[in-house]
Order: C-alpha cells, then structure tokens, then sequence
C-alpha cells in the first residue's frame, strides 16, 4: 500500500517512536513521535504543496487546534520541498 507520506525524510540519528496517518480538519497528516539527541517530540507533517496557501501562522494555528498538543507548547515550522512540518511537545531527556 503506497502512501503520500512514504518519502517523509527522516534525520540521521533520529528514532521514529510512532506513527500514524490522520486528518487534521480537512487535512491529511503524518503524526509522529521521536527523539534524538535528548529530545522527546511529536510533529504533524502536511504535504507542503496542501499547506502553502496558510501563513506560517495559520499552519501553527491549525496544529495548536489539536488536542494533542500540550498548552503552551512550544512549536518550530520547517517547510520544505514536498512535505512541512510543525514540532511540539519538546521534552529534554
């Protein structure tokens, strides 16, 4: 079974905890948990060509409307080429 995400690069060192395909409003996602170098975190990836009419801002907002990021969470915002990725729940190991 062949995925939009199947090419979801993924840093050297870094170790995906979970993951799973999901709808975030009317937007399909990659959720995942990981950790490298310390760090425990959780990210929501968009295909970037889905995501590239929302401001940085909105695409935080939409992933802060999710139950699954903690209040006050600190986020970072990474857009690439084919995907976009919103960061959360930072805990240092």
């Amino acid at each position: 079974m062949s995925s939009q995400f199947d090419k979801v690069p993924v840093e050297p060192d870094t170790r995906i905890l979970m993951q799973v395909e999901a709808n975030l409003d009317d937007y399909e996602v990659l959720y995942q948990k990981w950790s490298w170098g310390g760090i425990t975190a959780e990210s929501f990836i968009f295909p970037t060509a889905a995501v590239m009419s929302l401001t940085d801002e909105a695409l935080k907002s939409l992933a802060a409307s999710s139950p699954m990021v903690k209040p006050d969470a600190a986020m970072t915002l990474s857009r690439q080429d084919h995907f976009s990725f919103v960061n959360f729940n930072f805990v240092s190991e």
